[in-house]
């Protein structure tokens, strides 16, 4: 440690306060940094630095950490385990993995680990220091486990900063364990009868893709992965073919999309919804609410939303510009075009929203209102799509 560092740790030590009911997160970082250089502590520190880290170790060995947030219990855990507090490590350990959930497609996670204003409240980071914190502690396992969500995760959404990118990756390398793809490691697939191998076109990274034009044949519905490496593999089939409008049906991968239609009808109680089912006859002038229910398998960013609108139908809202649903907790960019309203999301945490705008029914007739689509522009594999609803004016 050089001179600066130790007038650092003077600095803090002058901050912290004595006698507190719960150490502060100023008071954790003061003995994680020192518990990095015990040994240079021990034999050049300053007095009162020393003090101030036995002292404050002694507190935090009595303090009920587990409801501390995830960041910190990372650190937490970290220092337990250098200085040698083995059985207070394990049971913080133990009762972070019990916190947390794992899933095959997603790896380990903590639903709490959701983001936040604070410095400390960032996923990446937070995902990263717990990894660090699981290896340190003896749970190789349990800690490739956490890896593969921040892999997942840099599948649909932005590692948003300097500092995420370098702990992420810093984590992931820690936890590779000699799975990274070397070049003896091969990944092929098969799809009926034609067979590409990693590497094959002069990519090392082990990127490879591959293009079908033309009909695409029954045994193209056969499709094989293999993999002589104990990494993660993964990639995307997309089929694109055209189809009749009605028969189109319902589908998602990663996120479901449900859209249905609504008449606003006006009383002496007040307003009041009616659904619009294939039997209902509307007329000119009704005012039609369009909910878009949308719900997420995971965090995503970049989201683009197109709902195409019947011809009969103008947004009563015309003009461009950001909403916010406070009920539902979403923020979108809502821009009505000639045939479909067109929303546009920066990012959505996983769970269930709902989007709602109005129309006004214009012309009499009979109409297909369209399909409802929304994807991750990030992650184009990622999308849903809605079924078309034909609507009926007098």
């Amino acid at each position: 440690m050089d001179y600066s560092y130790y007038r650092g740790l003077q600095f803090l030590a002058s901050q912290i306060q004595q006698n507190t009911s719960r150490p502060s997160h100023s008071d954790i970082m003061f003995l994680y940094l020192c518990s990095a250089h015990r040994k240079e502590l021990e034999n050049y520190s300053p007095a009162d630095v020393k003090e101030t880290f036995e002292r404050l170790l002694a507190e935090v060995e009595k303090y009920n950490y587990n409801h501390e947030n995830l960041y910190y219990r990372g650190l937490l855990l970290q220092l337990f385990m250098r200085v040698g507090k083995t059985d207070i490590a394990h049971n913080l350990a133990k009762k972070l993995l019990a916190d947390s959930e794992y899933t095959d497609e997603m790896g380990r996670f903590w639903q709490e680990n959701r983001g936040g204003y604070l410095w400390h409240e960032a996923p990446v980071e937070t995902q990263a220091i717990l990894i660090h914190a699981l290896k340190t502690a003896g749970y190789e396992r349990e800690a490739n486990e956490a890896a593969r969500w921040l892999l997942k995760q840099k599948e649909t959404t932005a590692w948003e900063s300097t500092p995420a990118t370098a702990a992420a990756v810093m984590a992931l390398l820690e936890t590779a364990s000699g799975s990274l793809p070397d070049n003896l490691s091969t990944t092929s697939v098969t799809i009926g009868n034609d067979r590409i191998e990693s590497g094959a076109d002069g990519n090392e990274d082990g990127y490879m893709s591959r293009t079908w034009n033309g009909p695409v044949t029954p045994d193209k519905g056969t499709i094989t992965i293999s993999s002589n490496h104990q990494g993660i593999s993964w990639g995307a089939l997309y089929h694109t073919f055209t189809q009749n409008l009605d028969d189109v049906e319902n589908s998602g991968n990663g996120m479901q999309l449900k859209r249905t239609l609504w008449r606003i009808v006006s009383d002496a109680q007040g307003e009041r919804l009616e659904e619009v089912t294939p039997g209902t006859m509307l007329r000119m002038g009704d005012r039609i609410k369009v909910k878009l229910e949308l719900t997420l398998d995971r965090t995503y960013e970049y989201l683009q939303l197109k709902s195409e609108r019947a011809a009969s139908m103008e947004p009563v809202n015309t003009g461009a510009g950001y909403t916010y649903n406070l009920t539902h907790d979403i923020l979108y960019y809502r821009s009505p075009a000639n045939t479909s309203d067109d929303l546009y999301i920066e990012r959505l945490q996983s769970g269930s929203y709902t989007i709602e705008y109005d129309l006004y029914v214009q012309k009499t007739g009979t109409y297909s209102m369209g399909l409802a689509t929304i994807q991750c522009l990030y992650a184009p594999a990622y999308r849903a799509i809605t079924p078309n609803t034909v609507l009926k004016v007098e």
